[in-house]
């Protein structure tokens, strides 16, 4: 009963455990309060019930934004009362009114300790009290009891005439049932609730006898489709055969469902995966801000590129993987910034959809813009990846030489790299192709062991024979490029305009070429440009921020003085 689902409403009770004992009855109080003027089909803001709740508005951003269902917000704050004041540990003498335990409602009323939980998640307002034996019991005050009375009459009108039902009546109410159903005007929800009406039960009485007759005759079944949720090996097969193009009007003629029924337990099987996936994503600030996130997500990441290298297990093979490595596009610092952000916030936003999701009801909403952002953040992944791929073989070239088996390294580098885009951040870090290279070179001195250098392991083929075999081989052309992409000149081209490649190749002295040049001024570099010194210093700063990013320490230490 004290579960309370929404993080909002858990981080708030957090937040209030270490208050003062009066600030926590006062909270009670205004807790209790509140819960009476919720309208459940009202929207509220968290930081409006925060405000109505302790006084205060909610000073953490990560909630700040949020908003609450009236109906979900109604169930937790019941649960959220029940749970503080169990934080306060009111003793039941203390309380100048009238306290009942759950068994001495049950008893007052003559109904079933279910009938007074129900009433309790209706909205009967209860509290954890310590009692004279020193536990923990469920209590409500008669002046709660009363309040709940006056708003549900009938309720109470229907518990005052409860006594438990004879063999007769769970005939006639079975009697009904199949001559209701034989006629087929009605469906199951309609003929239940004539039948209660008929015989002054509740529909879940009615519910419960009819369910409780079909499992104990299951071959003589009332209603044509059976009582009960399908378990959950039949709910996966019947996702796998649809995942297989099977159509869902087959389904349900198979299992004897409804097509309603069957897409209900195809979102439910969908949502019991997205609950049960792992996300790992770099957090960024941004990604809580509506109107960057919507810019984040227009940016387009070209995916040339439809090859995706394979597996490699022959001599043949590798020749066609390093070609196909050969022709991937080289990420600008640019292009790279904007693929890492944006596949970061997709996961992100699948993370948050991931805490909204019910198992028992989802939404198809919530499934069809999980399985979007998740789409796209797998393609933005790929993308990256195959463009990186250069840096395992570059890397795993060095290790082969060493003797161990270059097919090995191949594929743990392969996995090692698809790591490293999970973990590489682009705001703080260098390039990515340094980030990978490191954290691939680290997976391998942990990894490899002595049994890759045994004689009886399979070596794969001569590396020595490909990289020489022609002056312009795809192994020798690939580590050609891989320095050529990372030199100093390609960097300033692929990643400064301009007017900052003008000022920095001359006021550093960079030429691209072993003549010596000597830098110019400032004075002399603001002249040339037709522009004034400040501005030509805020163009070298912006410049050297980027080639910061883009350069290792080492090819740094040029700038730096």
């Amino acid at each position: 009963m004290a579960k309370i689902v929404n993080k909002c409403i858990k981080q708030l009770l957090k937040d209030v455990r270490f208050a003062p004992k009066n600030t926590k009855l006062r909270q009670l109080v205004s807790a209790e309060n509140f819960i009476d003027t919720i309208d459940k089909n009202r929207s509220y803001p968290f930081d409006f019930v925060c405000y109505k709740i302790t006084g205060f508005r909610y000073h953490e951003d990560e909630f700040s934004e949020d908003v609450l269902t009236g109906s979900d917000l109604y169930t937790d704050l019941l649960g959220f009362v029940l749970s503080l004041s169990s934080q306060i540990s009111i003793p039941v003498k203390e309380v100048s009114e009238k306290v009942y335990t759950v068994v001495e409602l049950a008893g007052k009323f003559k109904v079933a300790r279910k009938t007074i939980d129900r009433w309790r998640r209706q909205g009967l307002v209860s509290r954890t009290y310590i009692y004279e034996d020193s536990r923990r019991r469920v209590g409500v005050r008669e002046s709660d009891m009363k309040k709940f009375i006056s708003r549900h009459p009938e309720m109470f009108r229907r518990a005052s005439k409860f006594s438990r039902m004879n063999d007769h009546e769970k005939r006639q109410i079975i009697s009904l049932a199949k001559d209701m159903a034989a006629e087929d005007h009605q469906n199951r929800k309609e003929i239940i609730d004539l039948i209660a009406a008929k015989v002054s039960r509740s529909c879940e009485t009615v519910r419960y006898t009819l369910e409780a007759y079909e499992k104990q005759n299951g071959t003589e079944s009332v209603f044509s489709k059976p009582f009960g949720s399908i378990d959950p090996e039949t709910a996966a097969s019947i996702h796998t055969a649809f995942s297989s193009g099977e159509s869902v009007e087959k389904l349900a003629q198979e299992h004897n469902r409804s097509t309603s029924s069957i897409y209900r337990i195809l979102n439910q099987v969908k949502a019991r995966d997205i609950k049960n996936h792992n996300f790992s994503y770099v957090y960024n600030p941004d990604f809580d801000n509506r109107n960057k996130v919507d810019s984040i997500l227009a940016a387009k990441i070209s995916f040339d590129s439809d090859t995706m290298p394979g597996t490699v297990s022959s001599e043949h093979e590798m020749q066609e993987y390093i070609n196909i490595i050969n022709n991937m596009p080289v990420l600008n610092a640019d292009l790279e910034i904007a693929a890492f952000t944006k596949y970061n916030c997709l996961k992100y936003l699948c993370s948050k959809i991931q805490d909204k999701i019910s198992i028992s009801n989802p939404k198809s909403s919530y499934i069809a813009q999980f399985e979007d952002y998740l789409k796209e953040a797998e393609r933005i992944q790929n993308f990256i990846i195959e463009c990186n791929l250069r840096i395992v073989v570059n890397t795993a070239l060095r290790y082969a030489n060493k003797g161990y088996s270059f097919y090995d390294l191949i594929s743990e580098g392969n996995l090692a790299l698809i790591r490293a885009v999970e973990k590489y951040d682009c705001v703080y870090s260098h390039r990515f192709a340094s980030f990978a290279n490191l954290y691939i070179q680290k997976v391998f001195a942990a990894k490899l062991s002595k049994e890759w250098r045994r004689k009886d392991k399979p070596k794969g083929f001569d590396l020595a024979g490909i990289a020489v075999s022609t002056e312009m081989s795809p192994l020798k052309k690939l580590g050609d490029d891989e320095k050529k992409s990372y030199n100093l000149e390609t960097v300033i081209k692929n990643n400064l305009t301009n007017t900052e490649s003008y000022i920095i190749r001359n006021h550093y002295g960079i030429t691209g070429s072993l003549l010596p040049f000597k830098p110019k001024t400032i004075k002399t570099i603001s002249e040339e440009l037709g522009i004034g010194r400040d501005k030509v210093k805020l163009h070298e700063l912006k410049a050297l921020q980027k080639l910061r990013h883009c350069l290792s320490k080492e090819e740094y230490e040029l700038f730096e003085r």
